[in-house]
């Protein structure tokens, strides 16, 4: 379909199915504690809250078995695609002044577009697992914002 039919829409936002990376701040002492869900018109988004001080890192990246980072253990996730996004520069939830993790721990979407499940995983070595069932294989961005911090994954609709 030619850019200029009326039918054609722009992607809502540049991605791709390639790894996305990026570094904490050197001073980065983020607790996790919120995982939320929305579904936009073109695309799904994940919303992982921190409090604390400094600027997460994550990698994030399509995986073919889902297995614990650290434990080694099997992932069981409704979909047929998954993304794994650690995120970095979590500190240790028996930390002094960590914050508690008070959000769900599961996420199953009853309507929308592509993702089928979102899981809080493990925290071990200053990172947090969240996993992503997905109905299909397709772009995703990952990235940071600011005030109040938080890691946004967001996955565009087929």
């Amino acid at each position: 379909m030619p850019n200029d039919h009326p039918l054609a829409v722009a992607a809502p936002f540049p991605a791709d199915r390639a790894p996305d990376t990026a570094e904490p701040s050197a001073d980065a002492r983020l607790s996790p504690v919120d995982l939320r869900f929305g579904v936009h018109q073109r695309f799904d988004r994940i919303v992982l809250d921190l409090a604390g001080t400094g600027t997460p890192g994550w990698d994030g990246r399509y995986v073919e078995d889902p297995t614990q980072v650290a434990a080694g253990e099997p992932v069981y996730l409704l979909g047929e695609q998954y993304l794994l996004i650690l995120v970095s520069g979590v500190v240790d939830p028996t930390v002094d002044g960590a914050q508690d993790f008070e959000g769900p721990r599961r996420i199953t979407p009853s309507t929308g577009g592509v993702v089928t499940e979102v899981r809080y995983g493990a925290e071990f070595d200053g990172q947090v697992e969240i996993w992503v069932g997905l109905s299909s294989d397709e772009p995703f961005r990952v990235f940071s914002l600011a005030d109040p911090t938080r890691v946004v994954i967001d996955v565009r609709h087929p």
